[in-house]
């Protein structure tokens, strides 16, 4: 990514989901409520204030913060303040997958391969 955070902004993937495993498209409210259960993501870039974490972190989000939702690349992210994770895992990264998204308990297997066929169709 080329794009540098400024300050203590950290730069995450955008968990939102459009989509249901068996194709039915979700409206806003309740795409960006399935977001808000997704709060275990990597770190994709740290601004230079950032003294928590750092990039590849898998961190856990606040579930309540207000994230800035953008688009850099082609592709959406969130920014949220670093004062908003609520912790790091310690020690081994966990694996993450082509998208960004750790493979953790909260993001099963069918969701990462949905995920994955959507960003594959643009």
């Amino acid at each position: 990514m080329k794009f540098k955070p400024n300050g203590s902004w950290v730069v995450l993937p955008d968990p939102t989901i459009n989509e249901t495993e068996s194709g039915i498209i979700l409206d806003e409210t309740t795409a960006a409520a399935n977001a808000a259960r997704s709060n275990i993501l990597q770190v994709i870039a740290i601004g230079k204030d950032c003294t928590f974490t750092k990039t590849g972190d898998t961190v856990m989000v606040d579930p309540r913060t207000e994230a800035i939702k953008t688009e850099i690349d082609g592709k959406k992210y969130l920014l949220v303040g670093e004062h908003q994770l609520l912790g790091k895992w310690k020690g081994k990264k966990h694996h993450s997958g082509e998208d960004g998204k750790p493979n953790a308990p909260e993001m099963p297997h069918k969701m990462r391969q949905k995920i994955k066929q959507m960003k594959q169709r643009g």
